[in-house]
C-alpha cells in the first residue's frame, strides 16, 4: 500500500494571531468611544417658548472643549402673530459668568459679560466651541416692549469622542481585515491543493487491481503500484518492470 504524504496548513499563524490580538485590543475602545458618542450628542428642539418683556428663559448643558454647538434660533411676536421675525439675544455664559450675572440683577447679557454673544432676529450658529469643561448656559433674553416666542433648535456634537472613535476604528478595521485576508488565502491555497486522487487500473501477474494515482512528489510502478526510489535505478524493485 503505498503512503501519500499529506501537507498540514497552519491557520493560527504568528500573522493572524498578532492580527487576533491587536483586532481586540482595538475593538474596546472603538465601542467605549462609539457608546459616549450616542451618551454626549445631544439635541434639544423647542417651538412657540413666550419670553415676556425684559425676561429670559435659560437652558444648562454641561460642555467639553472638543464639543460643537450648531443652533438656529428664530423670534416673534406672541401678540401679533406674523411671519416677521423680531430681535432676540442669545448668549451662552460659562458657570462663573452666569452667577456674576444673576447677582448683578440679570440685565440683558452683552457681548462682556458672555461666552458667545449674538442679536439678533435669526441666528444660525455652526460649530461654536467653548474653552473649558463645564456647565454652560444658554440664555434667550427678550429686550422688546411686547411678548415674544421663540423656535429653536439646537445640536450639541461630541467631536472629540467621533475623532477618537474614527482613529481607533481604522486601526480595528485594519487589524480584523489583515485577519480575514490571512484566513481567507489560506482557505484558498488548501481547497486549490486537496484534490482527490484518481483511481488507476494496473495489471500485475494476471490480476487487474485499483491502485490511487500518485501525487507529483512521489514515483510508483506503473505495472504494481510498489513505491521506486532513486536507488532502485530503471527497474522496479518488485516485479522488475521498467520505468
Amino acid at each position: 500500500m503505498s503512503r501519500r504524504k499529506t501537507k498540514k496548513i497552519r491557520f493560527m499563524t504568528g500573522f493572524a494571531i498578532l492580527m487576533i490580538i491587536f483586532s481586540i485590543c482595538f475593538a474596546f475602545p472603538t465601542i467605549i468611544e462609539g457608546i459616549n458618542v450616542g451618551r454626549n450628542w445631544q439635541s434639544y428642539t423647542q417651538i412657540d417658548q413666550v419670553i415676556t418683556s425684559d425676561s429670559y428663559s435659560v437652558i444648562k448643558f454641561d460642555l467639553e472643549p472638543s464639543n460643537r454647538v450648531s443652533a438656529e434660533i428664530s423670534a416673534y411676536d406672541a401678540i401679533f402673530v406674523h411671519d416677521d421675525p423680531v430681535q432676540v439675544i442669545f448668549a451662552i455664559l460659562s458657570e462663573g459668568e452666569f452667577s456674576d450675572w444673576y447677582d448683578a440683577g440679570e440685565n440683558a447679557p452683552n457681548i462682556i459679560n458672555s461666552t458667545h454673544f449674538y442679536e439678533n432676529a435669526e441666528i444660525k450658529l455652526e460649530n461654536i466651541g467653548v474653552d473649558l469643561d463645564r456647565d454652560y448656559y444658554f440664555i434667550f433674553y427678550n429686550t422688546n416692549a411686547f411678548t415674544i416666542r421663540v423656535d429653536l433648535t439646537l445640536t450639541i456634537i461630541p467631536w472629540g469622542h467621533i475623532i477618537a472613535t474614527s482613529i481607533v476604528g481604522f486601526g480595528f478595521a485594519i487589524c480584523f481585515l489583515g485577519l480575514l485576508t490571512k484566513i481567507g488565502f489560506t482557505g484558498y491555497f488548501v481547497l486549490s491543493h486537496n484534490e482527490k486522487p484518481k483511481v488507476l487500473t494496473v495489471q500485475s501477474q494476471g490480476k487487474t487491481e485499483a491502485i490511487l494515482q500518485p501525487e507529483k512528489d512521489e514515483n510508483f510502478c506503473i505495472s504494481c503500484g510498489a513505491p521506486i526510489t532513486k536507488k532502485d535505478g530503471r527497474y522496479c524493485p518488485s516485479c522488475g518492470s521498467s520505468t
